[in-house]
């Protein structure tokens, strides 16, 4: 009985098994044909214009996508980016924004680095008054 069970069942996996590997190759083989776009890598450092200091956690992005990253605590940072041409925004609190236009060949590999001026920070003055009555 067992040995009836696996007959019908090995020829439904061998099915099973080559339309994976078709869907596979539809879904991935694409990414992989040559000539196809590839990913640029964009990395740099962050820093205080006027000291050189590392700036880490400075947000480097490129506005209006989801391409976006953080500096690391040495203030290198490394961005995966679509070949073309991209503006990259850098920003950091209490510092001015940086700005750059990148042309991104695919596969290669651009370093931008990024010294930001300090930006003083201005508060607004505003005054609360309360009431009370019992």
């Amino acid at each position: 009985m067992f040995a009836s069970i696996v007959r019908r069942v090995r020829p439904e996996l061998r099915r099973f098994g080559a339309l994976s590997a078709g869907a596979w190759a539809i879904a991935v083989g694409p990414g992989l044909l040559p000539g196809q776009t590839q990913d640029v890598i964009l990395t740099g450092r962050v820093s205080d214009a006027a000291t050189n200091e590392a700036l880490s956690g400075a947000r480097v992005f490129v506005p209006g996508t989801v391409m976006s990253t953080s500096t690391r605590l040495d203030g290198s940072y490394r961005l995966r980016l679509a070949s073309g041409t991209h503006e990259v925004r850098v920003t950091y609190i209490g510092y001015s924004v940086g700005r750059d236009t990148v042309e991104a060949e695919a596969g290669a590999s651009v370093t931008r680095d990024f010294p930001l001026a300090r930006e003083p920070l201005a508060l607004q003055e505003e005054a609360n008054a309360a009431a009370s009555t019992r």
